[in-house]
């Protein structure tokens, strides 16, 4: 979605909120949380509620393509989402509907959308999707290597401790078990540094 919570109207979300809660204090709670950011669009993507205000608000049209399309094959994480299907014809013909469905019924737009192949590989949540076998994508990739490679001298210089050094290790460890990714963990030294870092 193209500024996804910038976007989020306050009027259409509080009427979502209103058909699922009908207590008046969470209501009223509720209310006062969305109208306080003015404007009449956007909550804020830091505050605790908004990730839950963005998947409330998207649950309609998760519940539109589940009911009215009878769509089995659909993913979303917040903003991001993708739908299978073997009749290209039929995407594209969804692809005009669910962008008619979002401007009219949530006040959005796309900010991308393609229709392609599985065998090319979808890019989503950090990981490129394909068939039989998931890479990570290839700016995650360098974006992984190249804090690893600052990390030895950031930590000679006191700029960061060895449980931040641990810290990072392990958080690349959890991108890259999710993933075919034996060999880039080879080539990371991951092994090797988790030993180094242990001793230090």
């Amino acid at each position: 979605m193209s500024k996804f919570y910038p976007s989020i109207d306050h009027d259409i979300m509080y009427e979502i909120i209103k058909r699922k809660i009908k207590c008046k204090d969470t209501l009223w709670l509720l209310r006062d949380i969305i109208y306080s950011y003015g404007g009449g669009k956007n909550v804020p993507i830091g505050n605790y509620t908004s990730q839950w205000f963005g998947n409330l608000y998207l649950n309609e049209l998760d519940q539109w393509l589940k009911h009215e399309w009878k769509i089995k094959h659909y993913i979303r994480y917040c903003d991001d989402f993708v739908l299978f299907h073997n009749d290209k014809q039929l995407l594209q013909k969804m692809k005009n509907e669910i962008e008619a469905f979002i401007a009219e019924r949530l006040q959005l737009s796309f900010s991308r959308w393609s229709i392609f192949p599985v065998t090319q590989g979808v890019d989503f949540l950090g990981y490129r999707h394909f068939p039989d076998y998931i890479l990570l994508r290839k700016s995650t990739t360098k974006r992984v290597q190249r804090r690893l490679q600052r990390m030895p001298q950031l930590f000679r210089d006191g700029k960061i401790s060895r449980e931040q050094v641990r810290s990072s290790i392990a958080s690349t460890k959890g991108w890259l078990q999710w993933a075919n990714a034996h060999h880039l963990s080879v080539s990371l030294r991951l092994a090797e540094l988790e030993r180094i870092y242990e001793t230090v």
